[in-house]
């Protein structure tokens, strides 16, 4: 009887293929399978589209992709859809690499996966575009929405937003749920070249209806951070909370996120790694990243070494993000042993991989001599790179270095482009340089304009920049951009520095200890302001108060409040300023708080991070260190290291030393030489002027002042300060020449009105000799204030001998 049934369906091919399908409703898929075989043989593409599903899960039959592959691909060219449409899928995701035969109550591929497939194999996505455009054209749904993703993200095919899109909508309203979350992704950003919060939350709304946890999740995420909707942080949290309790791994990750953040949730370590770790586990690489640095964090220094095994396992993996992150862990000593050099060789492995925030940090390494040798102009390459690869932050830096002209001739038209570039990109740190380029714009550049300067700190500040609200309100109090209002000024800043900060405390301060102001109480208001900035973290203030001690100044701060200060600050690895200036404090001898030891950890802490100043102060105490050649060869190490950045007290210290041994002094500057003779003549300021320090004191060179004034000509017309300085100290020394000696004057006044204290020092000098301009003691006068205040030793000296020689200034 069952043969003779079996070959009267036989006799109707769509009758068998419909008994099939309802076994494979009723789970008998070995049976089903049974009935399927013979049709598929016989050429019939849908009974092969059906048995390739079959294959491909491994119900009722032995679990084989080939033959799937096959079956899939005779039922395709044979004019399948679904077929098409499922190509379309695997040639672009793969099988997944742990494929297991599908149990009867295993849920569905969430939607994301099927889309996205970040954890799958990808086959051949130019085989995958051909496929989902044929199923597409036809009308599949599905096929749309991953015709979408590829035209969005470029895999397989030209980017092209705009077809995105197109075929993104399509999908979205045949009610495919794909489709749906596709278009609420590009709506939202999460491809580039498009921002329509507003549109976005509508389509994510709709998939998350329909019950897509991915979709759930990035709705969740617009409500937290209001964008498309009203903000409601707690809807949002409740969104995600679903998404992650039904086991979706983005769900998880923002869950975790905002943990460890504190957005829309009170901030909780514990709760963050624990589904930090549930979506790393299901191979999410961001929730791994954030796990690393949650580990990783400054609070927790006992799970340092727990986060640096996992990211090195994650960068083992080729993952370039946990390869930068490694590098930074190297860098800082967090979890492994401190070394510059394992931080390069992590580095190197992102940027191959085009990681931007790889190449930024080689960009520094580069900068500092950490690791690699100095090179300003390689470093300038490296950003470049990581600029053309969209990065704000690469971006940034060139503008720095533009002004200074370290690395490339400085060029404010340069520093402008590449500012403006990061300020379009959102940078509050761009809009924030770009206004304090205007606010301090000379009326010979037309390029920029003090009127500007409001707005560009306005934008500044609406993103976030609390550093910016600080120099919108010192526009009022010196009157640049807007009309001066002093009283606005100062009550603006006074609610910043009672509210936390650090840069408004510090402008106070300035501010007070100008000399300009004249009121009864201004001494005490700067004393305060000095304090107040130095326990909110201010390293300009951290110096300045040592300065007004060595000044016999009050700044109302003990020695022993700011060392605590300082140890309280001195553990984080970026903040080697607090570093420098604790070792130099703890090494005196002199005070209650010296602790050599101590002294010479934190001094190592900070010059190994590339504190000139501290690699300086090393060079110094070996020196002094006269009972061996080996404190001396250490002091040369030192002073070479800091020689290596520009520093002049270290050249001249390196030719002072005696050679010690086969590593003789003058070596140890022969070796950094031809880095500052490269980059002095790429254009390089800083390398300009020291070149012409060497040429003038005959320094590692034959002395030659016409090399050394052409070098601090150089380097005096692209604005380097200290060049302006030298050059004019030189020139008006001619004094049988009057027009150098104008020039000369010219450019000291030049570094003075720019607030550089040597500048002011030399400058007010001249006023009171009349070298270059006509006398003028009181402005003379004026003008060594400013530098004394500026804690310039020379500058307070020449002070203390004028109080006792020259008669009180006039009204």
């Amino acid at each position: 009887m069952k043969g003779l049934i079996q070959r009267w369906l036989g006799r109707d091919p769509a009758r068998q293929l419909q008994t099939a399908l309802t076994l494979i409703d009723a789970d008998r898929c070995v049976e089903a399978a049974a009935l399927l075989r013979p049709l598929a043989d016989a050429g019939h593409a849908a009974a092969q589209w059906h048995l390739a599903e079959l294959s491909l899960h491994g119900r009722g039959m032995v679990q084989n992709f080939v033959e799937a592959e096959r079956l899939l691909l005779q039922a395709a060219n044979a004019g399948e859809i679904d077929a098409r449409s499922r190509l379309g899928e695997l040639y672009l995701t793969g099988v997944p690499l742990n494929s297991q035969p599908e149990a009867a109550d295993e849920p569905a591929a969430p939607a994301l996966d099927r889309l996205l497939a970040s954890n799958r194999i990808r086959k051949n996505p130019e085989t995958a575009a051909h496929w989902n455009q044929s199923a597409a054209a036809d009308g599949h749904p599905a096929a749309q929405a991953r015709l979408g993703y590829q035209l969005a993200t470029g895999i397989g095919l030209t980017r092209d937003i705009d077809a995105a899109e197109h075929w993104f909508r399509e999908s979205a309203t045949r009610q495919c749920v794909l489709g749906q979350l596709g278009l609420g992704m590009l709506l939202s950003g999460s491809f580039g070249a498009r921002s329509d919060k507003v549109g976005a939350a509508q389509w994510l709304e709709a998939a998350a209806i329909s019950g897509d946890t991915h979709a759930q999740a990035g709705l969740g995420l617009l409500y937290l951070h209001g964008d498309g909707v009203e903000r409601d942080a707690a809807m949002g949290i409740r969104l995600i909370r679903n998404s992650a309790e039904a086991n979706n791994p983005l769900g998880m990750y923002y869950l975790g996120e905002a943990h460890r953040i504190g957005q829309g949730v009170v901030s909780d370590a514990a709760e963050s790694e624990t589904w930090l770790r549930r979506a790393s586990a299901r191979g999410h690489q961001l929730a791994t990243l954030s796990l690393i640095k949650l580990l990783t964090a400054p609070d927790r220094p006992d799970s340092h070494t727990a986060g640096a095994a996992l990211c090195r396992q994650a960068a083992d993996q080729g993952i370039a993000e946990a390869q930068h992150l490694l590098a930074h862990l190297y860098f800082d000593g967090k979890g492994l042993p401190r070394s510059a050099t394992q931080a390069v060789v992590w580095a190197q492995k992102a940027a191959q991989q085009h990681h931007a925030g790889a190449l930024e940090f080689l960009a520094v390494m580069r900068l500092n001599g950490h690791g690699l040798d100095r090179d300003p102009a390689v470093a300038v390459e490296l950003l470049q790179q990581a600029a053309e690869l969209g990065s704000r932050a690469a971006h940034y830096r060139l503008g720095s270095l533009a002004q200074q002209g370290l690395g490339m001739p400085r060029s404010i038209a340069t520093a402008l482009l590449h500012l403006r570039a990061a300020a379009e990109l959102g940078s509050a740190e761009a809009w924030l340089a770009i206004g304090q380029l205007h606010a301090d714009a000379s009326a010979d550049d037309p390029s920029l304009s003090a009127d500007a300067a409001p707005g560009c700190l306005e934008r500044a500040v609406e993103l976030g920049s609390g550093d910016a609200a600080c120099h919108l309100a010192s526009l009022y109090l010196r009157g640049v951009g807007v009309q001066q209002d002093r009283e606005r000024g100062i009550a603006q800043l006074t609610e910043l520095a009672r509210d936390g900060s650090a840069l408004a405390a510090w402008m106070l301060h300035q501010h007070y200890d100008d000399a300009s102001v004249t009121a009864s109480t201004a001494e005490s208001d700067a004393a305060h302001w000095l304090a107040r900035a130095a326990h909110l973290g201010s390293p300009p203030a951290w110096l300045r108060v040592v300065q007004w001690w060595d000044a016999d100044r009050d700044p109302g701060l003990s020695r022993a409040e700011l060392v605590a200060e300082l140890q309280a600050r001195a553990h984080d690895a970026h903040q080697t300023v607090a570093q420098y200036l604790l070792g130099a404090l703890l090494l005196d001898p002199s005070h209650d708080t010296a602790d050599i030891e101590a002294g010479l950890h934190w001094l190592e802490r900070a010059a190994q991070a590339g504190d000139v100043n501290a690699q300086l102060r090393l060079g110094e105490y070996w020196e002094r260190q006269t009972d061996s050649t080996e404190a001396t060869a250490a002091a040369a190490d030192w002073y070479q290291k800091a020689a290596a950045q520009g520093s002049l007290p270290a050249i001249v210290a390196l030719a002072r030393l005696q050679p010690v041994g086969e590593a003789a002094p003058a070596d140890r500057l022969a070796d950094v030489l031809p880095t500052w003779q490269r980059a002095a003549e790429r254009g390089d300021a800083v390398a300009q002027r020291v070149l012409g320090y060497l040429y003038l004191k005959g320094i590692a060179l034959e002395a030659s002042q016409p090399q050394a004034l052409y070098w601090f000509e150089q380097a005096s017309a692209q604005g380097d300060r200290p060049a302006q300085v030298a050059l004019g100290g030189l020139r008006v020394q001619m004094l049988s020449d009057p027009a150098s000696v104008e020039h000369g004057a010219a450019l000291l006044r030049q570094a003075a009105d720019a607030g550089y204290a040597d500048g002011e020092f030399n400058w007010g000098v001249c006023l009171m000799r009349g070298l270059g301009t006509p006398v003028d003691i009181d402005r003379g006068r004026d003008y060594l204030r400013r530098a004394a205040r500026r804690g310039h030793a020379q500058a307070q000296r020449a002070l203390a001998d004028l109080q006792r020689a020259l008669p009180p200034r006039s009204a």
